[in-house]
């Protein structure tokens, strides 16, 4: 008789506990399971950067670093915007870069340019190589209006997250002075043509800001 009733407050927890579990599964919607997504998204980028860091001997900012410099350069004011990192850790990152000649630093006017090496480009292409496998990996079976789609939201979360302010640094083509949005159509004036969402760019080499 005292099993019997132990089993069977033992099965009132566990329904209790089920019923628990029910509520909060029915509670979390397509939006918390997109931002629990995008969190794993940037865990992927930070255990590539880290795999390449260890293969090149530096560390995931410095790698982080290298990943943020373009062909064209970048002044060090633009860096420290575009990563968001107190001057002392990429004033010492920077050292350790150009100490390893995977970086080259310029002086020009009042700005600092920095640049990457031979060996800096071999590491960037490191990186950007891993993350391609996983991203067309992912996208191989997609269809191209799925593909659309995935840019389309990717364009979005980057700005609105200028727009809040989250991020100072970028290069897309909203905030372009080239750029016009006029009677529910897109357009560049740089290219002189009208743009499809999935024209719009994120980091374009053309882009010149509206200030």
């Amino acid at each position: 008789m005292y099993f019997q009733n132990g089993e069977s407050k033992l099965c009132i927890v566990r329904n209790s506990k089920i019923g628990e579990l029910h509520k909060i599964h029915k509670s979390y919607t397509i939006d918390d399971k997109i931002a629990d997504g995008t969190e794993r998204i940037s865990e992927i980028i930070k255990a590539i950067l880290i795999d390449v860091a260890d293969n090149f001997k530096i560390s995931h900012t410095q790698a982080h670093i290298i990943l943020s410099i373009d062909e064209n350069g970048i002044s060090q004011k633009s860096l420290k915007e575009k990563l968001a990192l107190d001057i002392s850790t990429l004033s010492k990152s920077i050292k350790n870069l150009k100490q390893k000649r995977l970086i080259s630093i310029e002086k020009k006017e009042k700005s600092k340019m920095i640049y990457l090496t031979k060996e800096g480009g071999k590491a960037k292409k490191s990186i950007i190589d891993k993350i391609s496998k996983v991203v067309k990996n992912v996208t191989y079976n997609l269809s191209y209006q799925e593909k659309v789609s995935v840019y389309k939201f990717i364009y979005k979360f980057i700005e609105h997250s200028l727009a809040e302010k989250v991020i100072s640094y970028q290069r897309m083509c909203s905030t372009c002075k080239f750029f016009r949005y006029e009677q529910n159509s897109l357009y560049c004036l740089f290219l002189r043509k009208k743009l499809r969402p999935q024209d719009l760019m994120i980091n374009c080499p053309d882009y010149i800001s509206h200030n």
